[in-house]
């Protein structure tokens, strides 16, 4: 395989690597943001169980004076829960929405990347075309003349030497010198 061929399997080794990051963390946002779903959805129920809690505990309180007091705490340590459930929440969908927008930038830098490297690459391959490759075949070009010339040269004094060894040209000899 030639240098030029490794190159771009290593460029598309490198930009399937990035393609599966962003795959991963696409995957990971995704997951993530069913998860805060699925926790506000229970916060939901949370919360509407807490409002019937609430709810019931008004009623009782109505009914138990004396224990208004342990009622009117109960009440607090509920809506307190309920608020610490809606900031996790608000926590988790801050995290999710930052994870979606470097998933996003990593995209945007793995298309430049890619992008740069085969520009990179096609000028590289169009250097060494021009640089290398089409003098090399000038100067083979130049080499087999000379050769050829040099063939064609010394075989015409050969048959020459071998001509006047002999002594004698025969006609049709004489007629095409």
């Amino acid at each position: 395989m030639t240098n030029t061929g490794w190159m771009l399997a290593l460029v598309a080794l490198t930009a399937v690597a990035f393609l599966l990051q962003g795959i991963a963390l696409l995957t990971i946002a995704s997951r993530l943001k069913s998860s805060m779903m699925q926790t506000e959805r229970v916060l939901n129920a949370l919360e509407r169980r807490g409002n019937q809690l609430m709810l019931q505990v008004s009623g009782l309180v109505d009914s138990l004076r004396p224990l208004s007091g342990v009622a009117k705490s109960v009440s607090d340590n509920v809506g307190e829960i309920v608020e610490i459930a809606r900031r996790r929440a608000g926590e988790i969908d801050s995290f999710v929405q930052e994870m979606t927008e470097t998933v996003k930038m990593q995209a945007s830098k793995l298309d430049y990347v890619v992008t740069d490297t085969v520009q990179k690459f096609e000028q590289t391959t169009a250097g060494i075309q021009r640089d290398v490759l089409v003098p090399a075949m000038e100067i083979a070009s130049l080499i087999k003349g000379i050769r050829t010339g040099f063939d064609y040269l010394f075989s015409k004094k050969r048959d020459k030497k071998e001509k006047e060894g002999t002594g004698t040209f025969s006609q049709d000899e004489e007629m095409f010198i």
